[in-house]
């Protein structure tokens, strides 16, 4: 039986441990995926999950964020602080595909115009996804009370400048390094 980290609430580290934990090998890792709700899921009511991949090439576990309906806050509410999944048939091409060629071909279109676009446009990787809660809630898409609303005259509370304040300052050596290899500045 493997004795679980007990104590670990950050995802970053958890998934790190975790997929140490089940890696058959150096190898291996890339067959662990690990989906978390780590410390602001437990202290907020739109806390996301945390969804971790074994990058081969950098020898890091990475994650990616889902979180826009608060389930990471229903996980930690029951006390689950990560699923692991091991499977050994990870490859690209997993669902068969028509055209990987294809797909990579829109890939690269959709990441050069998020490059060259988004400081006019969304402005995700200068603001984050607290972005996206004042333009719900200013075009009325902002789900609230189970979707019954489409705004709520709070939301100001979380606007991207109020993010800002509350969460950039002190960043650490390992967020600014995760800034660096693609990942948006709020997440």
């Amino acid at each position: 039986m493997k004795k679980l980290p007990e104590n670990q609430i950050d995802s970053h580290i958890l998934a790190e441990e975790l997929t140490e934990m089940y890696a058959n090998d150096e190898k291996d890792k890339i067959n662990i995926g690990v989906v978390s709700a780590g410390m602001a899921a437990q202290n907020s009511l739109i806390g996301m999950l945390n969804f971790s991949f074994w990058d081969p090439r950098r020898k890091v576990c990475r994650l990616k964020q889902a979180g826009r309906g608060g389930i990471g806050t229903v996980l930690r509410d029951k006390n689950v602080k990560a699923l692991v999944c091991k499977y050994s048939g990870v490859r690209g091409n997993l669902n068969n595909v028509v055209s990987v060629e294809a797909i990579q071909e829109r890939g690269k279109k959709f990441n050069k115009e998020i490059r060259e676009l988004d400081e006019k446009q969304c402005e995700m990787r200068t603001k984050g996804t607290a972005h996206l809660v004042e333009i719900m809630n200013d075009y009325d898409l902002l789900p609230t009370h189970n979707f019954k609303f489409g705004s709520h005259p709070d939301a100001g509370g979380l606007r991207s400048a109020n993010m800002e304040i509350k969460i950039h300052t002190g960043f650490t050596r390992w967020l600014l390094d995760r800034m660096r290899n693609g990942m948006c500045k709020s997440c």
